[in-house]
């Protein structure tokens, strides 16, 4: 990536015209695609302890797909969804029976422990404040209840096959970083597995599955990129996880 011309475009996204023009043409969430809202539905589904009629869902980041709310509605489910940006028009927000909300990730516009589930796909690694969101999800859970969440570790910006460039993001400090892509969809916030699992448990989740998803590459091609090299070999060589996650229980009164 060079970067005086991302530093330049990052900027340039600041101007609420170009703001505009680009969330319009932005591809986020599923996309209303159902044969893939079908596929992730069954992918993060088959981790709950039965079907999910009769359950109440909290869905992170939908972006611009309601394919998952259809799914789940016509299954029985009861369907809420939280987004830093409307992507859905009034009509598409509908298919949400419990909510559509807005907001910037740190406060959850829900009351305590009002869903059974809160799953989310490709979503966390463009968290803000992880640690935040994380205690309103599990806030937000039902005692035991279950967070499903499918990470991409990877680059949204280059191949995600060349080692070279993979976790290119890492190439730079946090502050330049955030000068070349904080306003753009392709930031991410560079956690890796080892650290979603350290904060899951600091905000007091059991984890239940730690499902991680490998590259196809050698540890030699990564260990060959000297600015990866303080990254352990666990961590290089993990794409994407799924973490299967229950809510802390409730703390009994005194």
């Amino acid at each position: 990536m060079r970067v005086l011309q991302a530093v330049v475009h990052n900027q340039l996204m600041r101007l609420p015209p170009i703001r505009r023009l680009a969330q319009n043409r932005h591809r986020t969430g599923l996309q209303s695609d159902s044969a893939r809202a079908q596929v992730v539905f069954e992918e993060l589904s088959r981790h709950l302890p039965r079907d999910v009629s009769g359950l109440k869902i909290l869905e992170l980041g939908p972006g611009k797909g309601w394919s998952l709310a259809q799914i789940a509605r016509s299954r029985g489910a009861m369907y809420g969804g939280f987004d830093v940006c409307r992507y859905l028009t009034q009509e598409q927000a509908g298919f949400f029976d419990l909510g559509y909300s807005i907001g910037d990730g740190d406060v959850l516009p829900f009351p305590d422990r009002m869903f059974d589930v809160v799953w989310s796909h490709s979503v966390l690694e463009h968290v803000r404040s992880p640690e935040r969101l994380l205690a309103e999800v599990n806030r937000v859970l039902a005692a035991g209840g279950l967070f499903v969440s499918s990470i991409d570790l990877q680059s949204h910006y280059h191949d995600r096959r060349d080692a070279s460039v993979m976790y290119d993001f890492l190439r730079y400090s946090e502050r330049l970083w955030n000068l070349m892509a904080d306003q753009r969809s392709i930031w991410v916030n560079r956690l890796r597995k080892t650290d979603w699992c350290t904060l899951f448990g600091n905000a007091g989740f059991q984890i239940l599955l730690d499902q991680p998803r490998h590259v196809a590459n050698d540890l030699s091609d990564f260990r060959k990129c000297r600015y990866l090299s303080s990254v352990s070999d666990e961590d290089l060589l993990v794409a994407g996880v799924l973490l299967v996650a229950a809510a802390a229980p409730v703390a009994p009164s005194r």
